[in-house]
């Protein structure tokens, strides 16, 4: 039943926008009033309707969201093809005897800021149009938590939404479902079920994709096994920074935990993310040790991340005074800078101390250090130069904002020109992504039932 539903997944030319999802949960629910429920939980900072999906009545509860960052679009297409399968057939209903609760856009207002490559994704378009807000303005990351001397009680209003479904369904199942920029597929489950990790790669093998074995998303992840690590919370982000700074800047501090962080104190859920690429390299997956040290590797990288750094800092402080200070992208340049630099450094002390980087590095590891990092380079100045375009009609500084805009500009086609050279880049067609995350996540509706 799971390899039919995953087969019958259709091609994509794009995705969809805010309104188009939108207006299909509204035709599903009129036209299957008896499965289907269509509520707002909850309502953006902007103040458009966050509304979730309720398909079925089983004894389980699954809750599902897309966009948890609002450059993560391929969830939604995901969520959008499974609720009308399962809209359409009671017999599907019956047999995974869950309760459904979708909400295919959990940040609307994100979403939004990033619909100029949807229809049409080039790495040229995605990075120029790239927006992702600041940690503590994340769906994902607002929770609140406390823990040791920091507490976070201010969850943006879509994170509300989201505490207000998991207060009510009490789930038994929660997929976040996000997307990677370059490399592999990966995981991250909040239990070890070693069984369900196999069909995890058997979907990703079926669609001819690759894990990812590359360098670590972030340093203090836990391995359960290829490709599959334990799902973190604030505390483990808390206590890496704790170790390597000897305490946590209050600039690192200014987020919260998880939705799985929240979910566990309420019916400690089985929690999904799975992290699809836009984009692959066969090198991504190559395990065979090159003749860098991983730590000389892991030097460069942070090296170029400190370049980019210094240079947008020179930028920000050479033009602060004209700048738009209502933009979104004004809030997401001010807390880049602000964790940064603690950051860079951190990792730094991370390399000098562990162990591992002794080692040869692997060609994944290698690309990931030298290649990969240029994509977020990108992204970096894409979101600067849409800062200073935003700032140009409303100031007086125009000129200073033109000079920064063009030398920001020349550094990206630098960037984007070395990228282009070196990274021989295949755009992953978006009927596979959605397969993966479709797969792995109605295996683990499916396995969670025996087990639990």
């Amino acid at each position: 039943m799971i390899k039919r539903l995953i087969e019958k997944v259709p091609e994509y030319s794009g995705f969809l926008t805010v309104n188009e999802l939108r207006q299909s949960e509204t035709d599903l629910a009129k036209s299957f009033p008896d499965a289907v429920e269509l509520k707002a939980i909850g309502t953006s900072k902007n103040g458009e309707s966050i509304r979730a999906l309720r398909i079925g009545r089983g004894k389980h509860q699954a809750v599902l969201f897309g966009f948890p960052h609002p450059e993560e679009p391929s969830g939604s297409l995901v969520l959008e093809y499974l609720s009308k399968e399962l809209a359409q057939s009671e017999d599907l209903r019956e047999s995974f005897d869950y309760t459904w609760h979708i909400i295919k856009c959990a940040d609307p207002d994100g979403a939004r800021l990033n619909e100029a490559w949807f229809k049409d994704f080039s790495v040229r378009k995605f990075t120029l149009n790239y927006y992702r807000p600041p940690s503590h303005n994340q769906v994902e990351w607002s929770f609140p938590v406390k823990y040791k001397i920091h507490e976070w009680k201010t969850p943006i209003p879509e994170t509300k939404a989201l505490m207000s479904l998991i207060d009510e369904a009490k789930p038994d199942l929660i997929v976040s479902l996000h997307m990677a920029g370059f490399g592999g597929v990966y995981f991250y489950v909040s239990e070890n079920y070693p069984q369900l990790f196999k069909r995890f790669y058997e979907v990703v093998k079926a669609q001819r994709l690759q894990l990812h074995l590359g360098e670590p998303e972030v340093p203090y992840r836990v391995k359960l096994a290829e490709a599959v690590f334990k799902m973190p919370v604030f505390e483990d982000s808390y206590d890496y920074l704790e170790k390597q700074l000897g305490k946590v800047p209050d600039e690192l501090r200014k987020r919260g935990t998880s939705s799985y962080g929240y979910a566990r104190s309420i019916s400690n859920p089985f929690t999904l993310v799975n992290e699809v690429p836009f984009l692959f390299n066969e090198k991504a997956a190559d395990i065979t040790p090159t003749d860098i040290e991983r730590k000389h590797s892991k030097m460069d990288a942070l090296k170029r991340g400190e370049s980019t750094y210094q240079f947008i800092k020179k930028q920000y402080h050479n033009i602060e005074a004209g700048l738009d200070k209502t933009s979104p992208f004004y809030e997401a340049i001010v807390e880049y800078l602000r964790r940064t630099g603690y950051a860079l450094e951190a990792e730094r002390r991370w390399v000098e101390t562990e162990p591992s980087m002794k080692r040869k590095a692997t060609a994944a590891e290698l690309f990931d250090s030298s290649v990969a990092v240029i994509l977020e380079e990108l992204c970096q100045y894409g979101t600067l130069m849409r800062l200073l375009k935003a700032s140009l009609h409303k100031t007086a500084r125009k000129s200073a904002i033109e000079t920064c805009l063009k030398e920001t500009n020349s550094r990206f086609e630098r960037a984007y020109e070395e990228f282009e050279e070196k990274a021989e880049y295949e755009v992953i067609p978006i009927r596979k992504l959605v397969r993966v995350q479709l797969g792995s996540l109605l295996y683990s509706a499916d396995y969670l039932k025996r087990v639990r």
